[in-house]
């Protein structure tokens, strides 16, 4: 399975490195504003500068570390809430079912951008706004997904033979329903993250996120004044490197789906 993933896996590693590791540079306002304004790209200044003279590339940088550090922590939340909660839920059935089931249909009668915009304006200026705004909504998705595998396998020959065999709840979850539905969790895992860092760029871009931090989405805004005044490089900067992002994330879960159905088939 690895050997699928191996390039696109290395790539979004190399990535992710560059803008946690350069990002250091790039926090350093004070250090980026030195140069001229709207400077084209030059040996010292490899995207340019923006209006305030400060290095783009650096920016692009801090913008991803912001990013991510926001969008990947509320993914990985997500799916492990509607994980737990979905098998919850199938084991428990009854009152605790019907609640949760209810819970997560009143969320996902909300628009999303509806509910996002609700909770941001609630929860602003938290840093809090938008990686609730993620988790709220995204963990209902996975919530689904586990609770009808979990039902399924609820109703398989070695979760009745563990239950006629006197084992607890608590044993056949942890040792039985939740190992199974691991390969939904690692695919949601990379949909989720995908989902999440568009979120948070959207916010951004709108200057809703309650954070006075660089971001990709930032950025972009940023560049919508920029061209007018002929310079594309904010644009160029935070644009190029969200696609990169997303397509090596996108990569990786396609070809994990993929896998993982093909050695399902196989049994």
């Amino acid at each position: 399975m690895l050997h699928r993933i191996r390039l696109p896996l290395l790539g979004l590693g190399c990535l992710t490195a560059a803008m946690l590791i350069g990002a250091e540079s790039g926090d350093d306002l004070a250090r980026l504003a030195r140069a001229e304004p709207l400077l084209p790209p030059n040996g010292e200044h490899l995207l340019g500068t923006n209006a305030i003279g400060q290095d783009i590339f650096w920016r692009m940088l801090a913008g991803g570390r912001h990013t991510l550090l926001i969008a990947v922590p509320s993914a990985l939340v997500a799916v492990l809430l509607g994980g737990l909660l979905g098998v919850l839920s199938a084991q428990r059935r009854g009152p605790v079912d019907t609640a949760l089931v209810s819970i997560a249909n009143a969320v996902d009668a909300l628009p999303f951008y509806l509910w996002a915009a609700v909770m941001v304006v609630v929860l602003s200026p938290s840093i809090w706004a938008v990686p609730l705004t993620i988790t709220g909504f995204y963990w209902i998705g996975v919530f689904r997904i586990v609770r009808m595998e979990a039902l399924r396998l609820e109703a398989t020959g070695f979760v009745q033979a563990a239950r006629l065999l006197g084992a607890s709840r608590f044993k056949i979850l942890s040792q039985h329903l939740l190992p199974a539905v691991g390969y939904l969790l690692l695919v949601q895992t990379g949909l989720l993250v995908a989902a999440a860092v568009k979120v948070e760029v959207g916010i951004s871009f709108l200057g809703l996120s309650g954070s006075d931090g660089i971001s990709w989405g930032t950025m972009l805004a940023e560049a919508s004044a920029d061209l007018t005044l002929g310079h594309p490089w904010n644009a160029v900067g935070a644009g190029s490197a969200l696609l990169c992002f997303l397509y090596l994330v996108n990569s990786i879960t396609d070809r994990l789906q993929s896998a993982l159905r093909e050695r399902a088939h196989a049994r």
